[in-house]
C-alpha cells in the first residue's frame, strides 16, 4: 500500500512545531470504498478543529507541552504563560484538497471552536491568557491573515474581564459576542468592522454565565448556561433572551430558569436544537430532585418569542425501559440525548432521540404517536458467561 502522506507534504512549521504530525486528509467517497485522495500535514501537537468552507484550521496549546520549535530549545519557565499554536490549510480548489498555507502563535488557550471565525480570509480568535496556575487571568481577541508564508497579526484587542476567563464565544461576519464569568457574566459586544482595531461596542452583566450562544437571526441571541447567585456559586441552569441588535447597548430580553439538573445542551451544541419554522427550542434535561429517587428526565420544548419571550411548552418524556442486572429486573425512564423535528404535509413532529427508545410527539400538542424501544446494546455477563 502507498503511504498515506509523501514527505514533501509535510511541514515544519516556524511558531508551533510539537513534537507529533497532524494530517489533513481529503477522501473520495465517490465509490464503494474510500480512497485517499489528497493529504497535507504540519509538525504540531494534539490538535484542535475548525472550519470554514475556504479553510481548515488546527490548534494546539501547550497545556501539556511546548509548542516552540525542539532543536536547542530548554525547558519552558516553570509558570509560563500558555499559549495556542494555529495552522491554516485552504481547502478552497476546486478538488478540495487541503494545502497548507502558514501557522502563527497567540497568547492564551482557546475555549472552544466557537472562539474561532474566518470572515472574509481573516481568523478571529478569543483566547484566555494568564499563568499555567490561572496568575493574571484576561482575555483577548486576535486577528490572524495570510502573509508571506506565515500567519501575521494584523489586530488585537487584550485586557477583557480581568480575572476572569471565556466561557462562550460567537462570530456573526463583523460582529463578535464573548462571555466571562468568575462571579457575574459580562456579555460583551464586539465591532469587528476594521480587523486592524476590533473594539469592544457594549457590554452587559447579569448573573451566572452562558457556555453555548445560538444565534437568532441578526439581532437576538438564544443561550443556554449556568445560574449563579451574588457571590458567584452556581445554582442551577438557564435560558437567555438577548436583543443585540444595538450592539452598543445588548440587552437581556427574557431568563427563564430550568432549576438543578443537567443538560448535554451546556457544552455540545448537538443536543441543542432551534427550529426556526416554529420558533421552538428542544434540549434534553435531567432534573435532580431532593431525594436520591426523585428526578425527572425528558427533552424540554420552549416556546421562543424572538419579540421577548420563552415559554415551556411542555417535555415529552422518554420511554420505560427494563434492564436485567445479576438475574434480576429494572424499570427506568430512558434519557433522553438527542431531537430531531421533520415536518411534511400532515404537520411537524418532534422525535426524542434516548439511549435506547426513540419517542414521536406531534409538535403542536406533543402528544406521544409513536414509541420505539431498542434492545440493550450490551450484556453484564462476564467471559465465562456468569452473569453480575
Amino acid at each position: 500500500a502507498s503511504p498515506a502522506i509523501s514527505y514533501d507534504g509535510i511541514y515544519i512549521p516556524e511558531f508551533g512545531n510539537g513534537t507529533d504530525l497532524s494530517l489533513v486528509v481529503r477522501l473520495d467517497i465517490a465509490g464503494p470504498v474510500p480512497l485517499i485522495a489528497a493529504t497535507s500535514g504540519v509538525l504540531s501537537s494534539w490538535c484542535s478543529v475548525y472550519m470554514s468552507p475556504e479553510s481548515l484550521y488546527l490548534t494546539s496549546d501547550n497545556h501539556w507541552w511546548w509548542i516552540e520549535p525542539m532543536v536547542g530549545v530548554d525547558m519552558p519557565p516553570a509558570n509560563a504563560e500558555p499559549r495556542t499554536a494555529v495552522h491554516k490549510f485552504s481547502v478552497a480548489g476546486p478538488e478540495g484538497n487541503p494545502l497548507y498555507k502558514g501557522s502563527a502563535e497567540v497568547d492564551g488557550w482557546v475555549n472552544d471552536r466557537f472562539s474561532m471565525s474566518d470572515y472574509q480570509g481573516q481568523l478571529r480568535i478569543g483566547t484566555t491568557r494568564g499563568g499555567w496556575w490561572g496568575e493574571g487571568i484576561s482575555n483577548q481577541l486576535a486577528v490572524l491573515s495570510e502573509g508571506d508564508g506565515k500567519l501575521v497579526e494584523v489586530g488585537k484587542l487584550t485586557g477583557l474581564a480581568q480575572g476572569e476567563r471565556i466561557y462562550s464565544m460567537r462570530f456573526d461576519r463583523d460582529r463578535g459576542y464573548m462571555v466571562t464569568f468568575r462571579r457575574t457574566d459580562p456579555l460583551f459586544t464586539l465591532d469587528l468592522r476594521d480587523p486592524a482595531n476590533p473594539q469592544v461596542a457594549g457590554e452587559l452583566v447579569v448573573s451566572g454565565f452562558s457556555t453555548y450562544i445560538h444565534l437568532l437571526g441578526t439581532d437576538r441571541l438564544l443561550t443556554i448556561g449556568r445560574s449563579a447567585d451574588d457571590f458567584g456559586r452556581v445554582t442551577g441552569n438557564k435560558l437567555q433572551l438577548f436583543d443585540v441588535s444595538n450592539l452598543a447597548a445588548p440587552a437581556l430580553l427574557d431568563a427563564y430558569e430550568l432549576g438543578t439538573g443537567w443538560s448535554d445542551a451546556l457544552y455540545d451544541p448537538h443536543a441543542f436544537l432551534y427550529y426556526e419554522p416554529l420558533g421552538i427550542l428542544t434540549i434534553p434535561y435531567y432534573s435532580y430532585g431532593a431525594t436520591f429517587d426523585s428526578y425527572s428526565t425528558g427533552l424540554n420544548v420552549f416556546n421562543i418569542d424572538p419579540a421577548g419571550s420563552i415559554t415551556l411548552r411542555g417535555i415529552v418524556s422518554a420511554a420505560t425501559v427494563t434492564s436485567i442486572y445479576g438475574g434480576y429486573s429494572y424499570n427506568y425512564v430512558d434519557t433522553v440525548d438527542r431531537s430531531v423535528i421533520i415536518s411534511s404535509g400532515t404537520g411537524s413532529s418532534i422525535y426524542a432521540l434516548a439511549h435506547r427508545s426513540v419517542t414521536v410527539a406531534g409538535a403542536d400538542q406533543l402528544n406521544i404517536i409513536k414509541t420505539v424501544v431498542l434492545p440493550e446494546s450490551y450484556s453484564y455477563y462476564g467471559p465465562v458467561g456468569i452473569g453480575f
